[in-house]
């Protein structure tokens, strides 16, 4: 079977990852496993939990990093109840939205979990 070919945005994620990790130490090999697996199985909201801590690293000033990173993930939240569900496309409707799109996968976000990394 046939590789795909990376799309743009693999490119650019690869490359942001090459940037903010030292790919040779362990955080990095693990971190080139979890892509390719969350690309295998089309894992979006994987791929945008690497972007973002891809993006962290770089923010904070940090160059082929190498050390540990704890992520902490805080409770569920969800947009207020809907006094009346709402039915559209077969698909019931019970919360309203937190926000209008998600940054990263556009589609409007009901549940979303807050996440901490230090």
């Amino acid at each position: 079977m046939a590789e795909r070919k990376l799309t743009v945005e693999d490119n650019a994620l690869n490359e942001l990852i090459a940037q903010a990790f030292d790919l040779r130490s362990i955080i990095g090999r693990n971190v080139i496993t979890l892509h390719k697996h969350f690309k295998d199985t089309n894992n979006t909201a994987g791929i945008s939990m690497l972007r973002v801590l891809s993006a962290i690293v770089r923010q904070k000033g940090y160059e082929n990093f190498d050390g540990r990173i704890a992520v902490r993930v805080g409770s569920r939240q969800s947009g207020p109840k809907l006094a009346v569900p709402i039915v559209q496309d077969g698909v019931r409707k019970v919360h309203e939205r937190i926000t209008d799109a998600s940054p990263y996968s556009g589609k409007e976000l009901v549940n979303g979990y807050p996440l901490a990394y230090t």
